[in-house]
C-alpha cells in the first residue's frame, strides 16, 4: 500500500498499566475506528505546531495571563487533553515521534548528532497520501528543514526560512506567511480530501515580540534588559542561584508570553479565514506543540533539550471535531497518540504499519484510563528516560541511576523521593526498563548523518542548536 519501506516487521506494542501490574500487549494498525453512521463525512485534517509552546502558558489551561484568547476559542470547540506529553524534548526526534508513532531511541532521529528520520519508516502523511489524500506542509526550516527527512509523504513541503546572523533568521512576519500560503493551498484543495501541517518558531528563542506584545505583561519593567532576549543574555542567570521570582526573569517570560500572544493573534485570523472560506464544516483541527521551555524550574532559563521534566514534555493538546461535543479531558495521553486517532476520525485503514501509540477517541470520549507516558533524551554517549505514571514520575539517568516525583503533593518536581520506594515503584522501574529493552529490538536501521550546509547551519546556530 505505501511506498516506502516499513519499519521494523515485529510484533508492535504497548504498555498498559493496570492497578500497578505490568502487562504487555500486541498490537498493530489503529485499532477500533470511530462509529461514523449518520454523520457529516471529515475530509479534511489540519495539524499545528507551534515550537517551544508550554501548555501552561495557555489562558484556556488557567494561567493567570490572557495569553490566547483565540486559541481559547479553539479549545471551545475541541477536546481539549489537558494532560498530553511529548515524548522528545527537542524538536526533530519529538516530530519524528508525532509523525510515525515510535520513540525517540526506535527511529533515531536527532539533529544534534545530524540524524535524520529513516526513509524505513512510514510516516502520519504518507499513509495519508497513500489513502488519496492532497498532502501539503509549511514550515519555519531549522530542525524541520526537508533534508531531516520529515518530508515523507507531503506532496508539498514548503520551508519559510530566511538566513543572517543569529536572531535574525526567523522574523515576525514568517508565520503571517506560512498561514498566508496554508490557507491559499487550502482553498485550492477544498473539493479533495487534504492533510495539512503547519509549524512555526513563533514563541522560539531569540524572543522579540513586536510592540504592544513586547510590554503586553511587563509594562512596569525598568531593570537592565531590552525589550528582547537573545541567547547571549541567558549568561546572565545563575543555573544554581536563579529564581523564578526574580524581576529580570519575570521579564524573560513577559516576553515568552507576549510572542504566545502575538502568534494567537495570527492563528485566531487564520482560522477566521478558513472558516471564511467554508473549510470549518469538515476540518479537523489539531493544535499542539512539540515541547516547552524551561523558566528556572531546574536551574536552566529559555532552554529545552537537556531535561526530561514537565515543563519541556507537558504540551497543548487540542482535536477540534466538527462532529464531537466539546469537552476536557483529563486523562494522560501522548504525541505519539496522534497518527492512530487522526487515520481512525478520517476512517483511513493504516494496513500494516505498526503503531505504538492508540487510538484516543476509540471507545468514545468517557474512556478516562490514563496512558503512561514514556519519553526520551538519546544521544550516543546519554539515554535517558521518563515514565510518567500513576501520578508519579520517574526518571532513568542509567540503569543504577533513578529519581522519582509524587506529582500530587510535588508538581513541579523539586523533591527526589526515590529513597522512599515501594512495592510500586520496583514495577515502574520494570515498566520503564521493558520499554527500553523493547525499544532496543524494534529499532531500524538509522539513517546516516546528513551533510550540513551554510544555511540549514545557520539556521540551526540561530535557535541555538549547535554553538
Amino acid at each position: 500500500m505505501h511506498q516506502r519501506a516499513r519499519a521494523s516487521s515485529g510484533i508492535a506494542w504497548r504498555i498498559v498499566l493496570w492497578s500497578g501490574l505490568l502487562l504487555a500487549c500486541a498490537t498493530s494498525g489503529i485499532g477500533v475506528l470511530l462509529f461514523r453512521g449518520g454523520r457529516p463525512p471529515l475530509n479534511h485534517v489540519l495539524l499545528i505546531s507551534i515550537d517551544t509552546l508550554r501548555a501552561d502558558h495557555l489562558s484556556y489551561a488557567g494561567y493567570g495571563r490572557e495569553t490566547s484568547p483565540a486559541i481559547d476559542r479553539l479549545a471551545a470547540q475541541s477536546q481539549v487533553f489537558a494532560n498530553a506529553f511529548a515524548q522528545a524534548s527537542s524538536t526533530l526526534p519529538s516530530h519524528a515521534s508525532m509523525f510515525t508513532s515510535q520513540y525517540p531511541s526506535v527511529h533515531g532521529a536527532e539533529s544534534k548528532y545530524r540524524i535524520p528520520l529513516a526513509d524505513s519508516f512510514v510516516t502520519l502523511a504518507e499513509i495519508f497520501r497513500d489513502s488519496g489524500f492532497r498532502t501539503g506542509a509549511f514550515v519555519e526550516g531549522g530542525q524541520l528543514a526537508a533534508l531531516w527527512n520529515l518530508d515523507q509523504g507531503f506532496e508539498v513541503y514548503d520551508v519559510t526560512a530566511t538566513t543572517g546572523v543569529m536572531g535574525e533568521i526567523w522574523k515576525a512576519d514568517d508565520l503571517a506567511g506560512i498561514l498566508a500560503k496554508a490557507a491559499a493551498w487550502m482553498e485550492e484543495h477544498r473539493d479533495e480530501p487534504f492533510f495539512c501541517f503547519v509549524q512555526s518558531y513563533v514563541v522560539h528563542m531569540p524572543y522579540q515580540p513586536r510592540p504592544p506584545h513586547d510590554r503586553m505583561f511587563d509594562e512596569g519593567y525598568d531593570g537592565p534588559l531590552p525589550q528582547e532576549f537573545t541567547y547571549e543574555m541567558r549568561e546572565r542567570f545563575d543555573p544554581l542561584a536563579v529564581s523564578p521570582d526574580h524581576p529580570d526573569l519575570r521579564h524573560v517570560v513577559a516576553l515568552y508570553d507576549g510572542e504566545i500572544r502575538y502568534m494567537d493573534q495570527l492563528v485566531g485570523m487564520f482560522l477566521e479565514r478558513l472558516e471564511d472560506l467554508g473549510l470549518a464544516e469538515d476540518l479537523v483541527v489539531v493544535f499542539t506543540s512539540d515541547h516547552g521551555e524551561e523558566f528556572a524550574e531546574h536551574g536552566r532559563v529559555a532552554q529545552h533539550t537537556e531535561t526530561l521534566f514537565d515543563e519541556l514534555l507537558h504540551v497543548p493538546l487540542l482535536i477540534r471535531v466538527p462532529t464531537m461535543k466539546p469537552q476536557i479531558i483529563r486523562r494522560q495521553v501522548r504525541l505519539i497518540d496522534l497518527p492512530p486517532t487522526l487515520l481512525a476520525l478520517m476512517n483511513v485503514d493504516a494496513g500494516d504499519v505498526s503503531f505504538v501509540g492508540s487510538n484516543l477517541l476509540a471507545g468514545g470520549t468517557e474512556v478516562n484510563e490514563d496512558l503512561p507516558v514514556f519519553s526520551e533524551l538519546v544521544y550516543p554517549k546519554r539515554h535517558w528516560a521518563s515514565l510518567r505514571v500513576d501520578d508519579h514520575k520517574l526518571l532513568a539517568y542509567s540503569p543504577q541511576q533513578h529519581a522519582l516525583y509524587d506529582l500530587r503533593t510535588d508538581p513541579r518536581e523539586q523533591v527526589d523521593v526515590f529513597d522512599r520506594q515501594d512495592e510500586r515503584v520496583t514495577e515502574w522501574v520494570k515498566l520503564l526498563q521493558h520499554i527500553m529493552s523493547e525499544n532496543r529490538v524494534r529499532r531500524s536501521q538509522v539513517a546516516a548523518p546528513v551533510e550540513l550546509n551554510a544555511e540549514i547551519e545557520e539556521q540551526l546556530r540561530a535557535l541555538g542548536y549547535i554553538d
